[in-house]
């Protein structure tokens, strides 16, 4: 399964479009940073609750959340040394989310479900008038709602710009030094799920 999650709007109500072979099946908006409502089959509510975790409530009830942690590889003297990743918890459900930029358009969010990668967003480097776009991979549609929801929670706060201004082109290109990080990226997950689509 291939799908877009895709900003179409950024005042002075951020909206979203998720998109499936070009149909909408969702839509997701919000009007201040660190929160989000997305709407599918149900309506989901997102909202931090400190700085390093947000809260997931589906019809106004709590089904998770999405926490930022910290990996350490090593120790020199008091300073931990390693990685950031983020962990969601939804619907009794576990995923790991590990973010890998290769350079010059080559920005991925791997997530993974018990060590396994079940799906992969990749989010262009090049954005025009601050309207973010990502196209996200799965080899199995039962993991569509972890997925759009990272999206949102992307969207919410680190790529959350409705206070910029003017029409340009944003070049964001991210560059990973971790080679733990590095090694969470399988590009050939998206080749196979690409080439999944294809056959259909």
């Amino acid at each position: 399964m291939i799908f877009e999650f895709i900003q179409v709007q950024r005042i002075s109500t951020t909206r979203h479009e998720v998109k499936v072979k070009n149909q909408i099946v969702g839509f997701a908006e919000s009007t201040k940073a660190g929160h989000m409502k997305l709407f599918l089959n149900d309506t989901f509510r997102l909202g931090l609750d400190g700085l390093r975790k947000m809260e997931i409530f589906k019809n106004e009830v709590k089904c998770g959340e999405i926490t930022q942690k910290q990996h350490t590889t090593k120790k020199i003297l008091f300073i931990e040394i390693g990685y950031e990743y983020y962990e969601m918890l939804l619907s009794g459900e576990r995923y790991l989310i590990y973010e890998t930029g290769l350079g010059k358009d080559k920005h991925y969010f791997s997530i993974y479900k018990d060590d396994k990668v079940i799906a992969v967003i990749h989010k262009p480097d090049f954005v025009k008038n601050y309207l973010d776009r990502y196209t996200c991979y799965l080899e199995d549609e039962n993991f569509f709602l972890p997925t759009v929801m990272y999206c949102s929670f992307l969207e919410s706060t680190a790529y959350y710009n409705i206070s910029s201004e003017g029409n340009v082109w944003d070049n964001t290109s991210t560059v990973t030094t971790q080679k733990e990080l590095i090694e969470k990226l399988d590009m050939s997950f998206i080749d196979k799920v690409i080439h999944s689509e294809q056959m259909q």
